[in-house]
C-alpha cells in the first residue's frame, strides 16, 4: 500500500472511531481480496472501503467502486463472515475528496 492510501485509511479509522464504532481489523486479505476496514457499529460488522480523490473533476470516489470491486469484496466479507461469524453486517465506503469526507452506510447489499 503507498503511503498516501495508508494516510486516508487512518483518517477514516479515526472518523469512525469518533462515531464510536470499534475497529476489528485493517487489511483484511484472504484469496478472494482485500477489505481495508472491518469494524463494527453496533451489532453490525462494517465491511469499509476507503476512496479517496484530489477532486471530483473525473467523477466521485465512491463511483470507483466498480462491479468487479463489489465482487471481490463480497467474497473477502463471505471469506472474514465464514471464520468469525456473524448475523448483522454491511458494506459502507468512506470518501474523501480533498479535505471533505462522505460516509456511505449500505453501499452494497449482501446476496
Amino acid at each position: 500500500m503507498n503511503e498516501l492510501g495508508k494516510q486516508y485509511e487512518d483518517k477514516a479509522c479515526k472518523y469512525l472511531e469518533n462515531k464510536g464504532y470499534t475497529i476489528l481489523e485493517r487489511n483484511y486479505t484472504c484469496i478472494y481480496g482485500e477489505i481495508d476496514i472491518i469494524a463494527k457499529d453496533g451489532q453490525y460488522t462494517v465491511f469499509t472501503e476507503v476512496k479517496y480523490r484530489r477532486n471530483n473533476e473525473f467523477c466521485e470516489p465512491a463511483e470507483t467502486i466498480t462491479a468487479c470491486k463489489i465482487k471481490r469484496i463480497t467474497r473477502t466479507a463471505q471469506d472474514y463472515i465464514s471464520k468469525y461469524g456473524d448475523d448483522y453486517y454491511r458494506f459502507d465506503a468512506v470518501c474523501f475528496t480533498g479535505d471533505n469526507v462522505e460516509h456511505i452506510e449500505n453501499i452494497v447489499y449482501f446476496e
